[in-house]
């Protein structure tokens, strides 16, 4: 963008040629074009607009065309790698392919028909009774068979499919709200209306998307938090409470899972070395499935179209076998090995594990981390601050000074309060760490004996209490009461000038400064400062 920039400075003149203000209209035209396709192509109902897969990416290929046209009409000079080469083509291609065999699916799953009849005068819809109940139910009862728990994931997410194409969310994805019919389909029920849920609950929260919590928790008030990738993240938690049959997080209380979920953290992801060799290869599906739908990011979540795509490839590897049966006696699996006391290692043990989705180390953001210090969440806050600091935040180093100064996190250490406080001034002419560095130096000039070095302390303690207080982005209180009291006394042997010691206690005193308050409201103080300018004026 910077080239483009800077190509169309070089040009101005062409902007005054009507045949370059054309072009550049057309260019403006195209941009909003791409940007309402790549709107419509996200989603589903967007999608179905095309006629055909095809249509999509004849479209595709128009935009791009008129995008490069209108770059050459403009001279514009800029390296642009091929990027819609073979390869990308082919992904393109792909990814048509895994919608429309999904849309296929789900053409196939709204063929079944219900009809209506009424029961006193009132219009009903007839549907399949659940004669098993709901699933957790059922796994509660019995252990499902690998095999099956694929046909069971499918199913939930290609009804998850179907409700985006008419706009809709269910908003409590989780195994207590899919019913299990008599022939074992599942359906999608107990739907959450959002002016329903009017606060968190362990049961909900236990399936809840770590951008959700924060809504709640009041991080976005104003904000659009709910969107298809809390969905989905709720599918990660309902994959593995399926895959694992038991509750998520099951003795643990609200704050814990809050805690846990926002701090980057997930379930434990447990492995088993069954003796049968698929339903080992199933589980591991599984458990790469879980790790793309959960991760933190939403943006970084597997869609639900690639996710049905890659449970059909499953099944079809791993069908049902004809003699199965429908379900084993409860307890009956050993589905993380804890029934043997095998080690159950965490996924990062795993090899078999698809290398391509990563542990995610998950930075919380500063604004966050100071909201949580405000909220007296000192481990959280303490998290978050560590890891911008490493990222080189200045201001994130002031909070770890801030912390080793007071102990907010572990025991004191002014020592290293102070390099951090340092850092802090130094990278980002913060002024609450430079005059907090200045104090700190205080103390070592108290103690120090060598005339040189504390000389060279004065000078920096000076340096930086005049960089707090006149600071231009914010004047700090604190440096300049510090300032009107070392030029009032001729501390730091400067030379003493009352007139300007008392300016600074007055601007700090205008902040509020309480210290500067006291000393201008004491009148003995006054009267001898008065006293001392007079003497300092007949010694002149």
């Amino acid at each position: 963008m910077e080239k483009i920039v800077r190509s169309i400075e070089k040009k101005n003149e062409y902007f005054r040629d009507k045949s370059y203000y054309d072009a550049f209209e057309r260019f403006k035209n195209n941009l909003t074009q791409i940007k309402e396709y790549c709107k419509s192509v996200s989603i589903l109902k967007g999608y179905k607009s095309f006629s055909f897969e095809t249509d999509v990416k004849n479209r595709f290929e128009q935009l791009r065309d008129d995008f490069n046209r209108c770059i050459t009409d403009l001279n514009f000079v800029f390296e642009v790698s091929n990027a819609f080469d073979k390869k990308e083509s082919q992904k393109i291609d792909k990814s048509l392919k895994e919608v429309k065999e999904s849309l296929e699916q789900l053409d196939d799953k709204l063929n079944e028909f219900y009809e209506h009849s009424r029961v006193n005068s009132s219009k009903l819809m007839n549907i399949e009774w659940a004669e098993r109940r709901n699933l957790r139910e059922v796994y509660e009862k019995h252990d499902i068979p690998w095999t099956r728990k694929i046909q069971i994931a499918k199913d939930i997410l290609l009804g998850l499919l179907f409700l985006r194409t008419v706009n809709v969310f269910h908003h409590d994805v989780r195994c207590e709200n899919v019913f299990v019919l008599r022939n074992l389909s599942v359906k999608l029920g107990n739907f959450a209306c959002p002016s329903r849920i009017n606060g968190l609950s362990s049961h909900i929260v236990r399936c809840m998307a770590p951008e959700l919590i924060k809504q709640y928790k009041g991080y976005y008030i104003h904000k659009r938090v709910y969107t298809i990738n809390c969905e989905i993240f709720s599918v990660g938690m309902l994959l593995w409470e399926l895959c694992y049959e038991k509750l998520p997080y099951a003795e643990w209380n609200l704050k814990q899972i809050t805690d846990h979920v926002l701090s980057g953290k997930r379930e434990k992801i447990l492995k088993r070395k069954f003796r049968n060799i698929d339903n080992r290869e199933i589980q591991l599906e599984f458990i790469n499935f879980i790790q793309y739908v959960w991760r933190h990011q939403p943006e970084l979540r597997i869609t639900i179209p690639a996710l049905i795509q890659r449970l059909k490839e499953l099944a079809n590897k791993f069908p049902i076998p004809l003699d199965a049966p429908s379900f084993f006696k409860n307890k009956e699996l050993d589905i993380d090995g804890q029934k043997s006391g095998e080690s159950t290692p965490k996924i990062n043990d795993c090899s078999e594990i698809e290398e391509e989705v990563p542990e995610e180390v998950v930075v919380i953001p500063l604004k966050e981390g100071i909201d949580m210090h405000k909220k007296k969440e000192y481990k959280s806050s303490w998290e978050c601050f560590k890891q911008n600091a490493e990222l080189g935040d200045p201001l994130a180093k002031f909070w770890i000074g801030y912390y080793l100064l007071y102990g907010y996190h572990g025991e004191k250490d002014p020592i290293m309060a102070r390099n951090y406080f340092k850092e802090s001034a130094d990278e980002s002419n913060h002024a609450e760490s430079q005059c907090r560095y200045a104090v700190s130096l205080l103390g070592d000039l108290a103690k120090e004996t060598d005339e040189t070095v504390k000389d060279k302390l004065r000078k920096e303690i000076l340096y930086y209490f005049e960089l707090a207080a006149e600071n231009p982005e914010n004047r700090n209180a604190d440096a300049m009461y510090y300032l009107g009291d070392i030029y009032v006394g001729g501390k730091l042997r400067v030379k003493r000038d009352v007139i300007r010691g008392l300016n600074y206690l007055r601007l700090a005193a205008n902040k509020h400064n309480e210290r500067a308050l006291k000393k201008l409201e004491n009148d003995e103080f006054i009267k001898h400062l008065i006293s001392a300018e007079k003497d300092d004026s007949d010694g002149i």
